[in-house]
């Protein structure tokens, strides 16, 4: 063989072996990539996680305090409506008599 006839194949195996590199780069970086993506996700993860439970424990804190507020108003509603019958029983007239305007 001529060595003018090695020169064609050394160009295509030269351009092989560039592309295989290339290819074997590119999956590297990508891989490299996803790695961090997902150390980055997982602490992302975290972050959510602890502002979920805080959220929860904040509505928690929301929900006795509008049951303590209930209890309040079922108390208050209680005190005037028993003075409301304690304002109404004197208004009576003795004998359980009642006047009628006509």
């Amino acid at each position: 063989m001529d060595p003018g006839e090695y020169i064609p194949l050394i160009g295509v195996g030269l351009l092989c072996v560039t592309t295989a590199l290339a290819i074997a780069g590119a999956w590297a970086l990508g891989r490299a990539r996803g790695i961090q993506d997902s150390m980055r996700l997982k602490g992302e993860e975290a972050d959510t996680h602890a502002r979920i439970e805080r959220m929860e424990r904040h509505l928690e804190a929301v929900a006795e305090e509008i049951e303590r507020l209930g209890e309040v108003q079922r108390f208050a509603l209680k005190v005037i409506g028993e003075k409301v019958v304690d304002a109404q029983e004197p208004a009576r007239l003795p004998h359980g008599r009642v006047i009628t305007p006509h």
